[in-house]
């Protein structure tokens, strides 16, 4: 799973989104494989779903990430969320969209 893995970071290194996804998907054939592994690897894979504009993959991966128990605490309250966390999160949004289609 190392050389896969590696290969993979060198080719986000270089912004090479596709590349990046071959080498991953290479990973995820490595068996057997740990928990921790599987996390480096989905750790890995959202951020390419991401750059690749595919953010519904990246927010699921996310969550499967958050939900995992391997994400460590400190990040799991500054992960990045592309939805509002709460439900005045939601009215916040709503508000401030209507005052910028009502300008």
């Amino acid at each position: 799973m190392g050389v896969p893995l590696k290969a993979a970071q060198e080719a986000v290194q270089k912004k090479n989104w596709n590349g990046a996804l071959a080498k991953i998907k290479e990973a995820q054939a490595v068996q057997p494989r740990t928990a921790f592994e599987d996390y480096k690897i989905n750790e890995l894979l959202w951020y390419v779903y991401l750059q690749q504009g595919r953010n519904a993959d990246a927010a699921r991966l996310l969550e499967q990430q958050i939900a995992s128990g391997q994400m460590p605490r400190a990040s799991v309250s500054s992960a990045p969320r592309p939805w509002p966390s709460s439900t005045s999160g939601q009215a916040t949004t709503r508000r401030r969209l209507s005052l910028q289609t009502s300008t």
